[in-house]
């Protein structure tokens, strides 16, 4: 059973689709702004690549006329190239500064979305789904990674398409000087990003588990911040039980939650040492065929400019898609909670309530259970209470006194027999 509720975690982690459609609803127009700005700032980075390799090689065709002034026909076209390149320079910093305000006007807007989705489901929850565990797990989680996974999901998707979009073109770039190394671009980045899902998946499985020692060490900071229980911590000297509390729980979290960062950063200072043996790698070959005459010195500067942008753009492509699957992973427990549907529904033909209490509330052979731990708390209880009519309940504690004021207005279903109002 677990190993089935694994699996369909996993498959829901692939899954964008439905974060796309949270982003869509919360603002369609952000949605597009975006994706357009996106487009835009993958194109400007190889016309800027392209330009510097048209500078330097015209500077190199004069620097054999020493006498050249600055103003000379010689240098116009160098100086065409270079306020070229200041102005992409410009450009992409005001699509940089549209970039970063729309992201967070979105991130805000998507973030009272999904706040929104989920108070209204939690609205519509019966009130016996707080008595289960497995519902106040969901929920807990539910409220923290909702309101902002979809945000970061989508942010991804366009991550992914601009930098995938930018390092294809850098890649036939290099393929065309020499195969071996756009194909070495590639192997240099994929083993960081394979090490990042294990990892993500490993600390997404850690939070699942220990998703119900998380909500208590919440519940006990609730308790000792909040005034709801002010006066008994005081009256009964609980503040150093609930303290010692709490940091026990989060002494054992942080030293497991450490554990799974420790071994992953380990892992990111190996994959990029592999990069960074690989760039200068190419680096000397770049420079070896430039010293043999075969490309010049702007090919050079735009060949291993070109090779480092690309293994950027890869890693970014390729992390973009990871941080979406772990996005995903985290965002699969909002998703649970909205499949979950209430139990106690109203008929096919409902009758409206009488204005007037007729006759009263009549309890006819009810027995109530509650499903978490199967305890019977009522067993065939009748009753009538006649309109104006007062009755009082008087028992010991869990012996139904509240479970009968929930079910007068059907907060609960009884597990047997009739609620009877007319």
């Amino acid at each position: 059973m677990a190993a089935d509720s694994l699996n369909t975690k996993l498959k829901n982690a692939l899954r964008i689709d439905r974060a796309v459609r949270f982003v869509w609803q919360a603002s369609p127009r952000y949605a597009l702004l975006s994706g357009g700005i996106v487009l835009i700032q993958g194109i400007l980075p190889l016309v800027s690549l392209f330009l510097v390799k048209l500078i330097i090689d015209s500077v190199t065709q004069i620097a054999t006329h020493p006498d050249h002034s600055f103003f000379s026909p010689s240098f116009s076209s160098p100086l065409t190239y270079i306020i070229m390149a200041c102005a992409i320079g410009l450009l992409a910093a005001v699509f940089n500064f549209f970039s970063d305000y729309i992201k967070k006007a979105q991130a805000l807007t998507v973030t009272d979305h999904m706040l929104n989705v989920l108070h209204e489901k939690s609205a519509q929850a019966d009130l016996g789904a707080y008595d289960s565990p497995a519902y106040r797990d969901t929920l807990f989680r539910a409220q923290r990674e909702g309101p902002f996974r979809p945000t970061s999901i989508v942010n991804g998707l366009f991550a992914a398409g601009q930098s995938g979009a930018s390092f294809a073109a850098v890649f036939w770039l290099l393929f065309t000087f020499n195969p071996l190394i756009s194909f070495a671009m590639i192997a240099a980045a994929v083993p960081g990003v394979l090490l990042r899902l294990k990892y993500s998946q490993k600390i997404y499985l850690w939070q699942e588990k220990s998703t119900e020692a998380d909500r208590r060490s919440n519940y006990f900071h609730w308790m000792l911040t909040g005034d709801n229980h002010a006066k008994e911590i005081r009256l009964f000297n609980l503040g150093n039980h609930f303290i010692e509390q709490f940091k026990t729980i989060r002494k054992r979290l942080k030293s497991e939650k450490l554990f799974f960062e420790k071994r992953r950063a380990l892992g990111d200072f190996i994959a990029q040492a592999c990069v960074t043996l690989t760039v200068f790698a190419a680096f000397a070959f770049i420079a070896l065929k430039t010293g043999q005459g075969r490309i010049t010195l702007g090919d050079m500067v735009m060949y291993f400019q070109g090779f480092q942008k690309g293994l950027g753009f890869l890693k970014t492509f390729l992390e973009s898609g990871a941080q979406m699957y772990e996005d995903n992973l985290f965002l699969s427990r909002f998703h649970e909670l909205m499949t979950i549907s209430p139990q106690i529904s109203s008929p096919e033909k409902p009758v409206s309530m009488p204005r007037k209490n007729r006759k009263g509330y009549e309890f006819k052979n009810v027995e109530f259970f509650y499903p978490i731990n199967g305890k019977k708390v009522l067993k065939r209880v009748n009753f009538y209470i006649k309109p104006g009519e007062t009755l009082a309940l008087v028992g010991d504690n869990g012996s139904g006194k509240s479970t009968i004021a929930k079910l007068l207005p059907r907060l609960y279903d009884p597990s047997a027999g009739q609620v009877l109002y007319e």
